[in-house]
């Protein structure tokens, strides 16, 4: 019942990596549970939040270098949205010529072969290719910095993918970001929460820390006419159904 034999391991996490380092990641398919399996491929799950999405559930893993082990969480869209399925499509497309080293230009029929994953997203699994690291978008709701896949290198393209395709990495030195913080706008201040401070001009009695009962003093709260305070009142501190890759 109680057997730490059985726990996992402890998982290794060295970091944020830097916006724009370039890593070597391996493509992993979490198979969906049965409750949230799509009737086009049992790979695929429906998503939560638009059932007309079908989607794989991917972990990249970093493969090698400073940053080995980390992991980058990524839905992606392969039938429903229009918008979200030609995105996905793409950095697919992408991820299969960068793990079998064709030229996106390559028209050729076995440049064609090569890219065919026969429509079963499975032959996807353990793929590794190179990558440009970014960010997920970042505002003051952001409980964390998240990396993201931000360009898949290009065989026959891009000067770094041979480089990294060989197990170094480029790890450049920008900052990581600070996630914003909240900022308390007008009448959402401590005490003055939405629809609090209504008070059209009616004064309000409080009393200060440290007065006793009926020591009262008035004041106007923030917004109101400063000349009503007359200097003596006191403020409070205060795309069809079908999988991308379909051919039918």
């Amino acid at each position: 019942m109680f057997d730490l034999n059985n726990a996992e391991k402890q998982s290794d996490f060295a970091g944020v990596i830097p916006k724009n380092s370039m890593v070597k990641l391996r493509l992993e398919i979490r198979p969906p549970s049965e409750e949230k399996k799509s009737h086009l491929h049992p790979a695929m799950f429906v998503s939560k939040s638009d059932a007309n999405n079908h989607c794989l559930d991917v972990i990249f893993h970093v493969v090698s270098g400073t940053y080995e082990k980390n992991k980058i969480y990524q839905n992606l869209v392969c039938s429903g949205s229009e918008t979200a399925t030609k995105i996905s499509m793409k950095m697919i497309r992408a991820i299969v010529e960068g793990a079998r080293g064709i030229n996106q230009d390559d028209t050729s029929e076995s440049a064609n072969a090569a890219r065919d994953i026969q429509g079963n997203p499975w032959n996807l699994d353990n793929m590794e290719f190179a990558a440009k690291i970014g960010y997920e978008k970042i505002d003051s709701n952001s409980k964390y910095i998240n990396n993201k896949i931000q360009t898949v290198l290009r065989a026959g393209i891009d000067e770094e993918y041979q480089h990294i395709m060989g197990g170094s990495e480029i790890i450049t030195e920008e900052p990581i970001p600070e996630i914003p913080k909240q900022s308390n706008g007008p009448g959402n201040g401590p005490g003055n929460g939405p629809g609090q401070n209504q008070n059209n001009g009616k004064k309000q009695t409080y009393t200060p820390p440290g007065n006793n009962a009926g020591q009262n003093q008035t004041y106007i709260p923030p917004g109101n006419n400063a000349s009503q305070n007359n200097g003596q009142n006191q403020k409070p501190q205060g795309n069809g159904g079908q999988p991308g890759w379909s051919n039918g």
